[in-house]
């Protein structure tokens, strides 16, 4: 495979920081929300197309080379996905809600658990070890105190050894399971759907922007809703303040009703 050129990539990157910039985002958790319309979906399209036809090649060999769990798709390296996640592409969505959800892995089936418990173990002594000692050398602690915290690692690596040969010697009795319940991850979430059916949930992306394509329905209200036809008609004077003259006619029922109002008096 030869040098890659990336200009046309480098380019639709860009076109795409221009494209989302002119519409309103929102963060859920640690993702950014954008709701667009028809014109920024069709631009979308194109970069997509361009893309396709510039780097299909490289996109088809890396993803032959590229091996993902549980069988999903890579995201092709110079493809509009790697970009931005477009969730809607083909209609827009009429209604739509984010939400904050919460994962972790639980494994229950006994022999699986029992073939883990070791390497579980060095999986822990690893994370309390390296990692502890890089976040002590990036904030700079003293030697002294490293070593120090270090000792009271080593401690505590005693102790978790002795629960592993405790639990494996009397597996049989005791009812084992593997579970990141305490140390979940939150990820930012979609439920999206068209002229009132629910469409997929999806899960928004923290490393790309995520666009959502958006239009409410004609008759999503009554069209003799009176406060429709008000705003249809009125002039929003700032933030939630909004006016229109009064018409001859309804000067006059006014009046009318005021007159009213004050002989019941």
């Amino acid at each position: 495979m030869g040098t890659i050129d990336t200009s046309i990539y480098d380019d639709a990157r860009k076109d795409v920081e221009d494209i989302l910039k002119s519409y309103p985002s929102l963060l859920v958790h640690e993702a950014t929300l954008y709701i667009v319309d028809k014109q920024a979906i069709d631009k979308l399209k194109d970069i997509e197309r361009l893309l396709v036809m510039e780097y299909s090649q490289y996109s088809a060999e890396h993803e032959a080379s590229t091996l993902k769990k549980k069988g999903r798709p890579p995201v092709e390296k110079y493809s509009l996905a790697s970009i931005v996640k477009v969730i809607n592409f083909d209609e827009a969505c009429n209604a739509y809600q984010t939400y904050i959800s919460e994962s972790w892995k639980q494994v229950n089936n006994r022999e699986k658990v029992k073939s883990r418990i070791d390497a579980e173990f060095d999986k822990h002594k690893n994370k309390l070890r390296k990692f502890t000692k890089k976040k002590l050398e990036e904030k700079g602690v003293s030697k002294d105190i490293q070593a120090e915290i270090e000792r009271s690692i080593e401690k505590e690596l005693k102790e978790a050894e002795k629960e592993r040969d405790y639990i494996l010697a009397n597996f049989d009795k005791l009812d084992v399971r593997i579970s990141t319940y305490f140390e979940r991850v939150k990820y930012a979430g979609l439920s999206w759907f068209i002229k009132g059916e629910k469409q997929m949930n999806v899960n928004l992306r923290k490393e790309v922007p995520n666009v959502l394509w958006f239009e409410e329905l004609e008759n999503r209200v009554r069209k003799d809703n009176k406060l429709v036809k008000f705003l249809s008609e009125a002039k929003r004077a700032y933030g939630d303040v909004f006016y229109r003259p009064f018409t001859e006619e309804e000067l006059r029922e006014l009046k009318e009703k005021e007159e009213l109002e004050n002989g019941e008096r």
